[in-house]
């Protein structure tokens, strides 16, 4: 398993830093925001337009990149979820929820 170098820094109470992105669908944006020194990308599924296989693209590629991935799903699904988690994600972001009764039942 990789070390998730940010949520590290952050026990350590250290400052990361860090980029969201939800609107340019390449793997070459997260290779950007590393090597301009950010410690983690934010890809954005709720308001971005991205589709499953770009999303996992782009954790690819921060992950080679040494930067973390961090995804924000716009639903509670464990199967959207737990493949983005196997591709790599380390990080997951679920939807602002107003009031508990937003939580889905089993």
């Amino acid at each position: 398993m990789r070390i998730n170098q940010t949520r590290e820094r952050l026990a350590r109470g250290e400052t990361v830093y860090g980029c969201g992105l939800q609107v340019y669908r390449s793997a070459e944006i997260p290779r950007t925001f590393a090597a301009a020194g950010f410690d983690y990308v934010f890809i954005d599924m709720e308001h971005g337009a991205f589709d499953l296989e770009t999303v996992q693209d782009m954790i690819r590629a921060s992950v080679e990149a040494g930067i973390t991935p961090i995804v924000r799903v716009a639903e509670l699904l464990y199967s959207l979820v737990a493949r983005l988690l196997d591709a790599g994600a380390q990080g997951i972001i679920l939807r602002a929820w107003k009031t508990s009764a937003c939580w889905p039942r089993r």
